[in-house]
C-alpha cells in the first residue's frame, strides 16, 4: 500500500513537472536602418571570409595570425572558461536527475555479560529525486547553457580580436621598418648638407645662420630616427606577445606595405550585425541567462517535492524491506530573502537589456567609424602615392641640372629630403589603410558564424 502512494505521488508530481517560471526570451528592440548613412559603400548581402586575414596577400601574415590563434595565452584561457562552463552545465543537470546511494553498517550486541554476541550486519541502498514541479532545476541549467554559449561567444570575440591585432602590429611593424630605412637616408642626406655648408662656412660662401639651421635639422632628423627604432621594437615585442613567443626569440622578414593592396570588404545591412557580431552574441546569451534566473527566483516561492526509497538487505535474504517516502516543503518565512531575489534577478535582466541595446548601438558606430576610416585611408594613400611619384621626378630633374650646373648641390639634396618625406607619408598612409581595413573587418565580425557550445 505504502508503494501505491508513492508511486501516485510521482505520477502527480511528474504531471505538474510540466510547469515553466521562466520568461520567454524576447531580443530587445534597437532602431537602425537598412544602410551606414551617408556612406557610399555598395551594402549587399555577403559575409566576410573565415580566414579574412589572407585577403591581404601576405603569406607571413597569414602564418602569424594562425600561430596566435593557435598558441595566444589569451585564447587559450578563454578555452578552459569554456570547459569549465561546460562542466557547469554538467553540475546543473545533475540535478534534473535521481541520486542513489549505498552502505552497509555493522552490529555487535550481547543479552549479557559472559553470554554469546549477536552479528548483524545489513546493506542498504537509497534513491533520492527532487521533483522540479515548478522547474527551478530546469531554470538553473538552461542559465548554465546560456553561460556556456558566451563563453563560447566570448572565445570567438577574442580570436577575432586577436587577429586584428595581429594583422594591425604587423603592418605597424612593417611600415615603421619602411621608415627607419628613410629616416636613415634622410639622415644621411642631412648630414651631408651640413657637410657642405660647414665647408663653404670656412671658405666665407655660407653664413652661420644657414649651418646652425642645418644642425637643427641634422639634430631633429637624429630624434626622428631614434624615435622610430624605438616604436619598431615596441610593435616587434607586441607581435611576439600576441603570437605567444618571447620577444628576444621572435624574428619577422621584412615586407613592404606599399606593395601591399587594399582588398575590399564586403558590407552588410546593420541588421546582419545582431547575428555576426560574436561580442553581441555573448550579451545576448548573457541576457538569456538572466531570463532563467529569473524562474529560479520565481520558484522559490513555491513548495518543493523529495522523493526518496530504501531498499534494506540484511544477511538473511528473507530480511528485504522497501521504505519509500515523500516530502513536501513550502517557504512560509524567508525573512525578505526569497523576494530580494527575485528583484535582483528582474534588476539584472532589465540591466543586461540596457547592455545589448548599447552593444548594438556601440556596434553601428564602430562600423560608421570604419567606413569612415577607409575612406579617407583610401583617399589619402592615393593622393601620397601622387606626392611620392612627383616628388620622385623633381628629384630626378634636380639631378639632370645638377649636372648641367643649373643649380647647385644644397637645392638637390633638399629636393632629397622633401622626396624622402614624400615617400615617408606615403607608407604612413598605406599603414592607416591597411588598419583602417582591419578595423572594418572586426567591426563587422570577421567572419564568425554562430556555433552551438
Amino acid at each position: 500500500m505504502v508503494q501505491v502512494r508513492f508511486f501516485g505521488s510521482l505520477v502527480v508530481a511528474l504531471v505538474l513537472g510540466g510547469c515553466n517560471l521562466v520568461p520567454e526570451y524576447v531580443r530587445p528592440e534597437v532602431g537602425f536602418g537598412n544602410g551606414w548613412g551617408s556612406s557610399p559603400v555598395e551594402v549587399r548581402d555577403a559575409t566576410v571570409r573565415g580566414d579574412w586575414w589572407a585577403m591581404f596577400g601576405d603569406a607571413q601574415l597569414n602564418g602569424l595570425v594562425e600561430r596566435a590563434l593557435a598558441q595566444n595565452n589569451d585564447i587559450l584561457a578563454s578555452v578552459e572558461r569554456i570547459a569549465q562552463a561546460r562542466a557547469s552545465v554538467k553540475v546543473a543537470g545533475a540535478s534534473l536527475l535521481p541520486s542513489v546511494s549505498g552502505g552497509v553498517s555493522s552490529d555487535y550486541s550481547r543479552a549479557e555479560i559472559g553470554g554469546n554476541g549477536v552479528n548483524s550486519t545489513r546493506a542498504d541502498v537509497t534513491a533520492a529525486y527532487e521533483v522540479d514541479v515548478f522547474g527551478a532545476n530546469r531554470a538553473s541549467k538552461a542559465a548554465a547553457r546560456a553561460q556556456l554559449a558566451a563563453a563560447g561567444y566570448d572565445k570567438d570575440a577574442l580570436a577575432l580580436t586577436t587577429a586584428g591585432d595581429v594583422a594591425q602590429a604587423y603592418f605597424n611593424l612593417q611600415g615603421v621598418r619602411e621608415r627607419v630605412g628613410l629616416a636613415e637616408e634622410s639622415l644621411e642626406a642631412s648630414r651631408r648638407i651640413l657637410t657642405l655648408l660647414e665647408t663653404r662656412l670656412r671658405v666665407g660662401a655660407s653664413g652661420l645662420l644657414e649651418v646652425t639651421q642645418q644642425r637643427t635639422a641634422v639634430a631633429q632628423a637624429e630624434a626622428n630616427l631614434a624615435s622610430l627604432k624605438e616604436q619598431e621594437a615596441t610593435f616587434k615585442s607586441a607581435l611576439a606577445i600576441l603570437v605567444g613567443v618571447a620577444p628576444q626569440d621572435f624574428a619577422v622578414s621584412e615586407t613592404k606595405v606599399t606593395a601591399l593592396a587594399l582588398p575590399e570588404v564586403p558590407v552588410a545591412q546593420p541588421a546582419a550585425l545582431l547575428e555576426r557580431r560574436p561580442d553581441l552574441k555573448v550579451a545576448e546569451a548573457n541576457l538569456k541567462a538572466a531570463d532563467a534566473d529569473i524562474g529560479v527566483a520565481r520558484a522559490a516561492f513555491f513548495p518543493t517535492l523529495s522523493l526518496s526509497a530504501g531498499l534494506v538487505q540484511a544477511i538473511d535474504p528473507a530480511q528485504l524491506a522497501l521504505n519509500t517516502a515523500a516530502s513536501l516543503a513550502a517557504p512560509i518565512f524567508s525573512g525578505g530573502a526569497n523576494s530580494g531575489n527575485l528583484q535582483a534577478a528582474n534588476a539584472r535582466q532589465r540591466e543586461l537589456v540596457a547592455n545589448y541595446r548599447q552593444a548594438v548601438l556601440v556596434s553601428f558606430g564602430e562600423v560608421a567609424d570604419a567606413l569612415a576610416a577607409r575612406e579617407s585611408a583610401a583617399v589619402r594613400v592615393t593622393s601620397q602615392q601622387v606626392a611620392a611619384e612627383n616628388a620622385v621626378t623633381a628629384l630626378r630633374l634636380a639631378q639632370l641640372q645638377l649636372e648641367a650646373g643649373t643649380v647647385d648641390l644644397p637645392t638637390l639634396l633638399n629636393t632629397q629630403t622633401s622626396e624622402l618625406s614624400a615617400r615617408d607619408a606615403e607608407i604612413s598612409a598605406k599603414v592607416d589603410g591597411l588598419n583602417a581595413t582591419v578595423q572594418l573587418v572586426r567591426a563587422l565580425g570577421g567572419g564568425f558564424t554562430t556555433e552551438a557550445y
